[in-house]
């Protein structure tokens, strides 16, 4: 608890000279935004999130790839393994948020028909592509300054397969049984919402925390 509470403290106290935290926040502002404005349901954030999951997966699916290529031959031969792997385990993980979110969430919403307003969200799609575009972009700049930096040097794959789990961790306790309390109790749009507020608080404080722990600078990129 105590960790938790330092995290806090450090996030708002220095916030702004942490970039990444900065962009969890703007990022994760987006959904609470529009939920507010435009009156968001459950099941459209929770679609949304799952999108974004979707492009982080495909973000470290090049990440890995890169990885795997800077080791050699032998890193080759382990990405051989563990790309299809991650492909496998993080789809059945995004596969699985997909059924509850619209079979359990949806279903809720509509009285026992999730179909019904999963085909209500898919109407509107149009509508929702402006939140998910500014999201992809945030995770885009953040790859163009991984590879920069040089991170993927020296990095075991295993370790880079397992970066984004920590956000699916997030995605399961903090959204997929709020959104369901939420629409089980017929809150109004601002307890969505405020969902969206408290995994803002719950991601930026994880990645302050991971800056913290591993925040040695990373080498500079050799020169070609």
């Amino acid at each position: 608890m105590s960790g938790v509470v330092v995290a806090l403290i450090n996030l708002f106290a220095g916030f702004w000279r942490k970039p990444p935290v900065v962009a969890v926040l703007v990022i994760n502002l987006i959904p609470a935004a529009c939920v507010l404005w435009f009156g968001w349901s459950a099941l459209t954030l929770l679609l949304l999130y799952w999108a974004e999951n979707v492009v982080l997966g495909l973000i470290n699916l090049v990440k890995m790839i890169v990885v795997a290529v800077s080791g050699g031959i032998s890193g080759v031969l382990t990405g051989v393994f563990l790309i299809p792997f991650f492909l496998f385990h993080y789809g059945a993980f995004c596969a699985g948020h997909l059924f509850f979110a619209v079979m359990v969430v949806g279903g809720l919403s509509s009285g026992g028909d999730p179909m019904e307003s999963f085909a209500l969200v898919w109407d509107d799609r149009w509508r929702y592509l402006a939140p998910l575009l500014a999201m992809t972009a945030f995770h885009l700049a953040a790859l163009v300054q991984w590879l920069r930096a040089g991170a993927w040097r020296d990095k075991p794959l295993n370790l880079q397969m397992g970066e984004p789990y920590g956000r699916i961790i997030i995605m399961h306790v903090t959204i997929l049984i709020g959104a369901v309390l939420i629409v089980a109790t017929h809150q109004p749009a601002a307890a969505v919402a405020l969902l969206a507020v408290l995994k803002t608080l719950f991601e930026a404080v994880s990645t302050a925390r991971r800056l913290d722990e591993h925040g040695k600078p990373v080498a500079a990129p050799r020169p070609v």
